[in-house]
């Protein structure tokens, strides 16, 4: 983090110290006191399970250079505490201000599909001549997103994040603290409908970080969906599209794919070769490619760092266990996402494919509808020959498929513990077996049924 003199933080977290005079200065911020350094701002969260207030006297032993607090504490022997009204909105609010002082360039991203994949290859295609600062994982909440703007050094170049929604408000404000330079928007479609009830409200969430672009920056849509097409009205900043629909700025054309890879054109004259499986990661690169020529770098260029680009865990992840190929795309799981995956299987060849379906939560009231809507699918699917549902709507979307096609094999779980020790007795040799879930399944529990144990 860029040093902050403790003083400054009356003036930006609008607060004072109830111990301590604010002198000296800090250097990096913590919301763990586990990992606390010497001279970290501690920030006390109040979360589900533990009170970041309890360990104020920990964190400063450590040598927090102040503790951050939003209600009265017994106050430790030593060390300085500056009380504010919300501890995450201060954090926020700190993280607007380094965002402020540094004046990097800001990429943020955003969709309801591919926004953490789009992240990581922005990243990949940037980092070979400037200093990229990224999110870790899908640090893209409340918390997850100052805490990567807070870790701006004096030698960074650019900053890429990603916005992540549950519920209304939620982009809008990580925009204001992110100010973007250059907004993505990847895709809109039917996540979070318990939250939002609508894709039109999810839409009208997404675009909070189209219209929160900074003025001289630009925005990046995909003209392929209907959703994000209309948003290219919602902003006076310059409008790059991508997608393989026709008018689209920067346009993919001819793809190919399967287990070694995707393949495509762009703007019918550059071959990308991504060593990645899913042909819909082709939106993800084409959003990336347009980033990088925001940035200043060629379509050659760009297509020859996305050869070596690949993805984090637990996206089409693959492996081979007694004979048995696994693809681990279990990170996370919407109706547009199975979809898209169920399109993959049938490229893939093997004795028999079987796909595991966990269940797809927050979905709300339209869930037992986008279940079944996945049912009807696999049901005239020849290449999904064994359905495995895990947890009660997935269950139901397999019998579903069986009374609409009787001779489909189909197997149900409670859980996906249930299902990792019964499909040991299912699954058998040639078999390829596609997991796809809810983050909140725990899919990789099945996978890790099949691993072999230690022997002590």
């Amino acid at each position: 983090m860029i040093p902050v003199d403790l003083a400054e933080l009356r003036s930006v977290l609008n607060g004072d110290f109830v111990q301590g005079t604010g002198a000296g200065e800090a250097h990096g911020v913590a919301t763990d006191s586990r990992k606390v350094r010497k001279g970290d701002l501690f920030f006390a969260i109040r979360g589900k399970n533990q009170d970041g207030h309890a360990f104020v006297e920990e964190a400063l032993r450590k040598g927090a250079a102040a503790a951050v607090v939003d209600r009265e504490i017994a106050l430790p022997r030593k060390g300085q505490v500056f009380r504010v009204r919300d501890t995450v909105a201060a954090l926020g609010d700190l993280a607007r201000r380094i965002r402020a002082k540094a004046g990097v360039p800001v990429i943020a991203i955003t969709g309801s599909n591919g926004k953490t994949t789009t992240k990581d290859m922005v990243a990949h295609v940037l980092a070979p001549d400037r200093h990229v600062l990224s999110s870790e994982k899908s640090y893209n909440n409340h918390l997850g997103l100052p805490i990567t703007l807070l870790g701006i050094e004096k030698d960074t170049d650019v900053v890429v994040v990603e916005c992540g929604t549950s519920m209304p408000g939620e982009i809008a404000y990580l925009a204001g603290i992110a100010n973007p330079n250059v907004s993505v928007v990847t895709t809109v479609s039917e996540t979070h409908l318990g939250g939002f009830g609508t894709i039109e409200a999810i839409a009208r969430e997404k675009q909070a970080l189209v219209e929160k672009v900074n003025p001289g920056g630009t925005a990046i849509l995909n003209l392929d969906n209907e959703h994000t097409r209309r948003m290219t009205r919602a902003t006076a900043a310059r409008v790059t599209t991508f997608g393989f629909f026709r008018g689209a700025d920067v346009k993919g054309s001819a793809i190919e794919g399967g287990p070694t890879g995707i393949r495509f054109l762009v703007n019918d004259r550059v071959a990308f070769e991504v060593p990645i499986c899913g042909r819909w990661m082709a939106y993800n690169a084409l959003a990336a490619a347009a980033v990088g020529l925001t940035m200043g770098l060629d379509m050659v260029q760009i297509s020859e760092r996305l050869r070596t680009f690949s993805l984090p865990p637990m996206r089409m992840e693959r492996s081979q266990i007694e004979g048995i190929t696994f693809i681990n795309d279990a990170y996370n799981a919407n109706p547009r996402a199975v979809t898209l995956a169920l399109d993959e299987l049938e490229l893939w060849e093997a004795r028999r494919r079987v796909f595991v379906l966990g269940d797809m939560l927050e979905l709300g009231a339209d869930s037992w509808r986008l279940h079944e809507k996945v049912a009807d699918r696999i049901a005239r699917m020849p290449a999904v020959d064994v359905f495995v549902g895990v947890g009660p709507e997935a269950a139901r979307a397999t019998r579903k498929a069986k009374a609409l096609r009787g001779s489909m094999e189909v197997h149900a779980f409670a859980d996906s513990e249930e299902a990792g020790r019964e499909l040991r007795e299912v699954l058998r040799e040639g078999d390829l077996v596609f997991l796809k879930g809810s983050r909140g399944m725990r899919m990789e529990r099945i996978l890790a049924a099949f691993q072999p144990v230690p022997v002590a």
